[in-house]
């Protein structure tokens, strides 16, 4: 099988943002076909981020029939206390409020790169290597545990996004 992509949560917000339905129903088109094929994958903790929402996202998450949320398996569970572990590591640098919000179980980042960690994902995001103590971003969680991990735009262009 081809590689597969965890999609973060930003990527379905920030495109509702700013690729907004009426205006660019192509890329929603082609979104919905990669989850069908099973080409993206949705993590229940990023469904979860976006059903919260009484939005249009939320209600277009829930037109999509065809796919199977990944849950959170054993493997991955104990991937993300290690991936929490790290994150408490004083050399890390990050503050009390940074780890709390990455140890948070109602907050995805944790859990989707676990689940990448675990099960060969690639992780796609918005998000950028920062080395800010007040937020654990996923690409540098990815490059401490050799995760592979890219930039929506880049999926875009390597799954042929046009409209």
């Amino acid at each position: 099988m081809d590689k597969r992509y965890l999609v973060d949560t930003n990527f379905l917000v920030q495109a509702e943002r700013y690729y907004p339905q009426d205006i660019f129903p192509s890329f929603w088109e082609r979104l919905r076909e990669n989850i069908e094929d099973e080409t993206i994958a949705l993590h229940v903790t990023v469904l979860e981020e976006v059903y919260k929402n009484d939005d249009d996202l939320a209600d277009w998450m829930k037109s999509v029939p065809k796919f199977t949320p990944v849950e959170i398996s054993e493997e991955a569970f104990n991937k993300y206390l290690e991936l929490c572990a790290w994150a408490k590591d004083p050399q890390q640098g990050y503050s009390q409020a940074a780890i709390a919000t990455f140890e948070d179980n109602h907050h995805a980042d944790a859990w989707i790169c676990a689940e990448c960690a675990v099960s060969g994902f690639v992780l796609v995001t918005n998000e950028r290597r920062s080395n800010t103590p007040n937020n654990v971003k996923i690409p540098n969680v990815c490059d401490a545990f050799q995760i592979e991990c890219m930039s929506v735009f880049d999926f875009m262009r390597l799954k042929n996004f046009k409209f």
